[in-house]
Formats: C-alpha cells, sequence, structure tokens
C-alpha cells in the first residue's frame, strides 16, 4: 500500500546520499512538493484527455448550511474540506451524493447560473442539482439532506477529513508512481542545490559541480589537448 509516509520516506532515503550531514530534511517541505507535483502531472493527463481514476477520494461532509429565501428552501452550501484540483475542469468532481438512512440520491451538475435560474434550468425546476462556486458546493435538494459524499480531486490529499499520513492510500495510481517520484526528486534536488544529470552525454555530471561549470572545464581540457 503506498501512503503519503511511505512516499516521503523513499524519497528522503534517495536524497540522503547526495546532501551533507548538515543538511535536514523536513517532512512537511517535502509533502507540499509532492503535492505540487501531483497537481501538475494531473493537469498534464487532464489535457491529454486521459482518465483521472486514480486521483479521486471519497469524503463525507456534515458541514452544511440550508439557505431560506423569504420563508421557501432555496439551497444547502456543502463546505469542501479542502480545496478541489484547479485546471482539469469538470473532472475535478466524479460525483456527488446523499447518503441518509432514508434515501440515496445522486445530484445532476449544472452551472452556477443554470443552477439559481431554476425554472429555466435544464432539469427542470424540481430535480437535485448542485453545481461549485470556490470552496464550497450548492446543493439544491428539498430533503435537506444532513450529510453529503462528494468523489473528488483536492489539491491536498492529506487535508480531507479521515485521511491519515501513516495508514491511508495516497490518490495516485501505481502507473504514475515512479513519475511522481521522480519529478519530484529533481524539484527537491533543484531547491536543496544539488546538481542534476540532465544531459545524455555519457558523463555523469552529479558529482562535483554544477551542469554547466562541469561542461565548460571539460571543453577547456578538450581545448588543452588539441
Amino acid at each position: 500500500m503506498t501512503t503519503l509516509e511511505s512516499i516521503v520516506e523513499s524519497l528522503k532515503l534517495q536524497l540522503k546520499p547526495h546532501l551533507n550531514d548538515d543538511v535536514k530534511l523536513y517532512d512537511e517541505f517535502i509533502i507540499r512538493m509532492i503535492h505540487d507535483t501531483r497537481s501538475a502531472l494531473i493537469r498534464s493527463l487532464y489535457v491529454s484527455n486521459s482518465a483521472l481514476t486514480q486521483f479521486y477520494q471519497d469524503v463525507s461532509i456534515s458541514e452544511i448550511e440550508h439557505k431560506p429565501e423569504t420563508g421557501t428552501y432555496r439551497h444547502s452550501i456543502v463546505t469542501l474540506p479542502t480545496q478541489l484540483m484547479t485546471g482539469c475542469g469538470r473532472k475535478n468532481i466524479q460525483n456527488v451524493w446523499s447518503d441518509g438512512d432514508e434515501y440515496d440520491m445522486t445530484y445532476h451538475y449544472c452551472s452556477y447560473e443554470e443552477f439559481m435560474t431554476y425554472r429555466h434550468h435544464v432539469y427542470g425546476s424540481m430535480v437535485n442539482r448542485y453545481c461549485n462556486k470556490g470552496d464550497d458546493l450548492l446543493v439544491y435538494d428539498e430533503n435537506k439532506p444532513s450529510s453529503i459524499s462528494v468523489r473528488g480531486i483536492f489539491e491536498y490529499p492529506d487535508e480531507v477529513s479521515g485521511y491519515s499520513y501513516t495508514d491511508s492510500v495516497y490518490p495516485i495510481g501505481a502507473n504514475n508512481l515512479r513519475q511522481l517520484e521522480i519529478v519530484t526528486f529533481q524539484h527537491l534536488a533543484s531547491k536543496l542545490g544539488m546538481p542534476v544529470d540532465i544531459i545524455n552525454n555519457g558523463y555523469d555530471e552529479t558529482k562535483n559541480a554544477p551542469v554547466h561549470q562541469q561542461q565548460q572545464e571539460r571543453r577547456n581540457k578538450e581545448e588543452n589537448q588539441e
């Protein structure tokens, strides 16, 4: 099982041989870099129209505010636990539903403009529906549910309620995990001042100096030999 803790520890093991003993690796810093790399990966997959199934998380939300309008039920505001992923269109939410004891209802997605004009909506004025507005969801359901579930892609998976750093599966597919570690390692190496071997020329550019410095030294050596 791949947890956020296991990814952090794997990266620390890869980084330590290249760092001095006085360099301290903070888990919080590595975690933020992991999240940033995951976000960039999701956006690239969205642009290529690839499936994002492995990145979704289910969360049940009870922080719901029912909004009346002149004594008549208008809609409910659902406060999301953390920021939804941006840059992947409507795919940041796969499903929204209520799972109360008396009924199980899936809501239809609509735009904010459609949501606020009930009788002109494509589903009709009485169909249960939702739209997202910033970090909130607006939900229309005459039953006024006390709990609503969301299957979505969140910017910071560890901030979703119920997520455990040590025990919860980190929302990334097995086929994307190695890519996540490689790219995150490269970003961390750059931030920590480590040279990164980015040129496929048979020379190991990572040992003693930055790439451009070793390239110049090699050119000087070749000129002197001539």
